[in-house]
Parts: structure tokens; sequence; C-alpha cells
């Protein structure tokens, strides 16, 4: 009789032992999902800063900055001013100083390729704008 309570006390404690190893098992993964996600958002602003050539007949050459600025390379009236990114998103500010016209606007472009040399964005209305990395 002793031997069945000592058996199933140890049972016991071996199965609460086990439920708190996958416990700390699954937060672990999570920490590290989430470490993970930061880090894959850490390496797109890497790769987002830089000077950007619009390969496009337009030629919306543009420059970003670490710090979420940015600014037009080649034009006057249409001027990049800031720049953030949420999940596969790049959020500009930026403002048109026409003659005729003068706002502010936000525009959001998915981000469809991003590496060291190339960046597609594409506009919610499907339209996709190319550019590559000015390598000074």
């Amino acid at each position: 009789m002793k031997i069945k309570i000592k058996l199933l006390g140890l049972a016991s404690i071996i199965f609460v032992l086990g439920a708190c190893e996958n416990s700390f098992n699954t937060k672990t993964k999570r920490v590290n999902q989430t470490n993970t996600k930061a880090s894959k958002t850490d390496v797109k602003v890497k790769l987002l800063v830089g000077s950007w050539l619009d390969v496009s007949e337009s030629l919306m050459h543009f420059t970003l900055n670490a710090d979420g600025t940015a600014h037009s390379d080649n034009m006057e009236t249409y001027l990049y001013k800031k720049w953030e990114l949420k999940g596969d998103s790049i959020i500009f500010t930026i403002e048109s100083t026409g003659v005729h016209k003068r706002f502010t606007e936000k525009e959001t472009l998915c981000i469809k390729k991003l590496n060291h040399k190339v960046m597609i964005l594409t506009s919610n209305k499907g339209f996709d704008y190319t550019y590559a990395r000015r390598l000074d």
C-alpha cells in the first residue's frame, strides 16, 4: 500500500514537472518568435535606409534616413518628408508644394520585394513602383 502511494505521488510530481516544462517551452517559443519578428523588422529597416532611384519615367528619387525622415533627391514640388514601417508596408508622409495645390498626405505602399539592390512597392490599386538602390 505504501509503495502504491509513493508511486502515485512520484507520478504526480513527474506530471506537474512535465506540464511546467511544456509551459516554459511554449513561453520560450513565443519570446523567440517575438524576437524573430523584431529582427526581421530591423533587417527591413536597414535595407530600406539609403537612397532609391525610381526606374520609371517619373524619376522620383528619394532618400530614407534611419531616423524616419526622408527627402526628395530631385523634386522640388513633391517632397518626401517622413517614412515608417508597419508590417510589410511603408508609409510615406509627402508634401506637395505645387503652384496651384499645396497639401500633405500619407501614402501607404506594400513592400513586394526588398533586398540590397532593388525595392518594389505596390499601391492598394495594384500599381508596382520599382526602385534601384543608389550606389555611391
